[in-house]
């Protein structure tokens, strides 16, 4: 029998002709609100008219209520009223109704039965019927926990994303989730039929893109106090974007859509920012620009790719500066357990202008230097892509311990290394620098560069590239010109103020050497002299300059030959008071088999580094060896003497000398002789003849032996000699340079003094330092034309001789005059007393 609600007289109860059968939906949320349909028949039944069918006619009274068109529903928790709310009759079958706020506590002792009322209905006046589907309400969840927050494209395409979620009764996050609201939440989940929605949102509107979707799965229960696990599965459809769900369990009421606005603010007092996830393509990063960082906070940094937008940002208007990426840096070597330095930093990046390829981010403050991972993510730090190009290099502040070399030439191309080593800001760390070598600091892109600007003043050169050297001590450039300082004028030098980028020239700093480093002009060179030497070397050149050098710089002279890698010798060079003459002593040098000489190119640095001279007023040699070779110096084998023309030369000198050997040629230099006897040299200036032999006059010289030594270049003798620049005696008397120095032989008387023309007659001539050379001459002749010359021969101190024949025939007795020559071909002595040595032929 169908129930009914009593009335006050029991007597005339009457049965109304409708059912109800069912609700549709049969559940909604406890702020009521929800429309649902009771289904039914007879609801189209008119209280004038009898029914044939009723066993019990309706009163009159009963047939006439004040709204007949209307349907009345009651509400009723057991025997309660809770409220009575019109209804709208659709037709025989329907009447359509909005549930009314559900206010009874949930409490543990009614978590089970908490929610379900009877519905009564009335229609047109008629007794109320109780429904056969009591209606059922239930706290609306909220959605929070989405995982994972992002998910793959490429995931989802594959129809292989369970997306994960808790759902909580709880009001607010602050709020606390009762025991009792969870028990009834769990409850509510395996009664009723879950059913969500996908919404996609975009920066100015958000659509439902998927409805129904089924298959919930209830996870296990975990027990957790702040919610009930719950999981769906995501259809494969879905594109790149933000997305958001929402669950009811009736069809009709869905939970409040998250929104991707919320400021982050009320991430604690809303569940509206709590419920969104997103589908994205990875970035794909392509590199870092500029590839190394200043470890101080702020460096701007240019991350290029594809996909850097968010999914929320579908056009190029969208990004305008709203779109935040995450940009991490990771630590890519291991930092020990002794350092307190942080292996991840996190900052927030933004598209740059009009560009949906690059990401402009300012970087955060490092607290160690090295290799940095950049990773990038789009969707809230859910994933990170990271770059596959080179690590991002961080590096501390640059100073520099000083430069080499300390001065360049003021038209450039000096090579530069700066001793160079890196340290934190006194205001953020007192830790001692780390050298080059030691850091990880390396430039495979070539960013170096480095600035030149003239001391005190804000004039800039230009900036040139640098790189680090082979050994990783220096950073290595080459100067560029500086047209200021042109000459030496008062000892010009113009004194510059460094400044290094490792950034490619983004960020430049100030790097201050011990000694900062000067330009100077290039020395002008007036000649050099000698410009020939041996090649032992040795030589003592001479270099005259045409404005003096200043003390500061310390000169050298290189030494170069064909062979660049070879024959390249620097020696140093000292210089005269008046700053106007360098000297040096010559290098060795390897000639060639068969070489007689060879030209070496003499160049002058004043730091050891620039070889560029100013030759406007450079004398050359004329001689016919260095045409061609103007500024080059004749490097010749040392010459062997083989021979002398004589052994015996008198102590007057002026004899002649011919001396032959190897290797005596004619370079351009002055050609001299020594005369030495170990304690005495003298010196003569000597001529080369045609057969390449060294003529000169010996010089007047003490009796004794002696040795002879020629210099090619008036400087460098043949021969051994002693630190008292003289001549070391050949102990061997065979010796091919010895000679000796003879006194002049004083005459006293022949014996006989007459002889017959027939000649044959042994004759002896007695006096002083007659001495045996074996090559004695004595000449016999007369002012009647008669001449002969015979040798002689010296024995116990008395010439002998024997008279030639005389070819004049006179009957008077012919007086013949003697003299005498100590060698073969040299000049004949007559006598040096007042005795005349005469011979007269009878």
């Amino acid at each position: 029998m169908r129930g009914s609600l009593p009335l006050d007289d029991p007597a005339g109860v009457q049965i109304p002709p409708f059912d109800a059968n069912e609700l549709s939906p049969s559940c909604g949320p406890s702020t009521g609100g929800t429309k649902f349909i009771i289904h039914g028949t007879g609801f189209n039944f008119c209280g004038n008219t009898d029914l044939q069918a009723s066993p019990v006619a309706l009163t009159p009274s009963w047939a006439q209520p004040t709204d007949l068109d209307d349907a009345k529903v009651r509400f009723m928790h057991g025997n309660t009223i809770l409220a009575s709310v019109a209804a709208t009759i659709f037709n025989s079958s329907k009447i359509e109704c909005k549930t009314v706020p559900y206010t009874c506590p949930l409490l543990h002792a009614t978590c089970k039965s908490w929610g379900t009322v009877s519905l009564w209905i009335s229609v047109r006046g008629s007794p109320y019927v109780q429904c056969k589907q009591p209606f059922v309400y239930y706290q609306q969840p909220s959605i929070f926990h989405v995982s994972p927050l992002a998910v793959s494209l490429a995931a989802v395409a594959s129809d292989q994303v369970d997306l994960s979620m808790r759902l909580t009764l709880a009001e607010t996050p602050q709020h606390v989730h009762a025991p009792t609201q969870r028990e009834r939440l769990a409850l509510d989940v395996k009664t009723h039929s879950m059913v969500f929605r996908v919404l996609l949102h975009t920066s100015t509107t958000t659509k439902v893109v998927h409805e129904s979707l089924r298959g919930n799965v209830v996870l296990p229960d975990d027990g957790a106090t702040d919610g009930v696990a719950v999981s769906v599965h995501l259809p494969a459809h879905l594109a790149v974007g933000t997305y958001s769900l929402q669950m009811t369990f009736n069809l009709i009421d869905f939970t409040a859509a998250a929104s991707i606005t919320e400021p982050d603010e009320t991430s604690w007092t809303s569940w509206r920012g709590h419920g969104l996830f997103t589908i994205f393509a990875p970035p794909i990063l392509t590199g870092v620009s500029p590839p190394s960082c200043y470890y101080i906070e702020g460096q701007t940094l240019q991350i290029h790719g594809l996909h850097l937008a968010a999914p929320a940002v579908r056009r190029r208007q969208d990004a305008g500066g709203n779109h935040r990426a995450i940009v991490r840096f990771t630590k890519a070597t291991p930092i020990s357990s002794s350092q307190h330095d942080q292996r991840h930093y996190q900052v927030e990046a933004m598209l740059a202008t009009n560009d949906m390829t690059t990401l402009v981010v300012q970087s955060p403050r490092f607290n160690d230097p090295g290799h940095y991972d950049v990773a990038v993510s789009v969707n809230g730090g859910a994933h990170f892509s990271s770059t596959t190009a080179a690590p991002l290099l961080v590096y501390l502040k640059p100073s520099c311990e000083f430069v080499s070399p300390a001065h360049g030439v003021s038209m450039g191309g000096t090579d530069l290394h700066l001793r160079l080593s890196f340290g934190y800001a006194r205001s953020h760390d007192d830790r001692p620098n780390i050298a080059l070598e030691d850091s990880t600091f390396d430039d495979p892109h070539g960013l170096i560069r480095v600035r030149f600007y003239v001391l005190h003043t804000s004039e800039l050169l230009q900036t040139v590239p640098g790189f680090v050297s082979s050994c990783r001590k220096f950073i290595h450039c080459t100067t560029p010109r500086n047209a200021m300082v042109d000459q030496f004028r008062h000892s010009q030098t113009e004194a510059m103020a460094l400044q290094v980028s490792l950034d490619g020239g983004i960020v430049f700093f100030p790097v201050a050497p011990k000694a900062p480093f000067t330009y100077y002009a290039p020395p002008k060179l007036r000649r050099y002299a000698p410009l020939q030497g041996p090649a032992t070397g040795g030589t003592i050149l001479h270099l005259h300059v045409g404005v003096p050098i200043p003390d500061t710089f310390r000169c050298h002279l290189r030494f170069r030959g064909a062979k660049l890698y070879h024959d390249v010798h620097d020696v140093p060079m000292t210089k005269s008071m008046d700053g106007l003459t360098l000297s040096c002593r010559t290098p060795s040098w390897t000639l060639e088999p068969g070489e007689g000489h060879a030209m070496a190119l003499v160049e002058l640095t004043l730091n050891g580094v620039d070889y560029f001279s100013d030759l406007t007023e450079f004398e050359p040699c004329t001689h016919s060896v260095f045409t061609g070779y103007g500024q080059h110096f004749c490097y010749f084998a040392p010459p062997r003497l083989s021979s002398i023309s004589t052994k015996f030369l008198s102590c007057r000198g002026d004899d002649d000398v011919v001396i032959d050997g190897a290797g005596l040629r004619d370079f351009g230099g002055a050609i001299r002789v020594a005369f030495s006897n170990g304690k005495t040299t003298k010196y003569v200036d000597g001529t080369l003849d045609r057969d390449h032999r060294v003529v000169c006059r010996a010089p007047p010289f003490a009796p004794g032996r002696c040795d002879v030594a020629v210099a090619l270049n008036g400087q460098q003798f043949t021969g051994t000699w002693t630190v008292g620049n003289h001549l070391q005696l050949d102990s061997t008397l065979d010796s091919p340079t010895l000679v000796h120095f003879v006194q002049e032989p004083v005459f006293t008387t022949l014996a006989p003094a007459r002889g017959p023309k027939a000649g044959g007659t042994e004759l002896r001539i007695f006096g002083d330092h007659f001495v045996d050379t074996g090559q004695i001459r004595v000449r016999f002749a007369s002012s009647m034309g008669f001449e002969a010359v015979v040798p002689a021969t010296v024995t116990n101190g008395v010439l002998q001789c024997m008279t030639p024949r005389c070819p004049v025939s006179s009957g008077q007795g012919i007086a013949v005059a003697l003299e005498w020559a100590l060698a073969d071909g040299s000049a004949f002595r007559g006598h040096t007393t007042k005795l005349k040595p005469v011979f007269i032929y009878e």
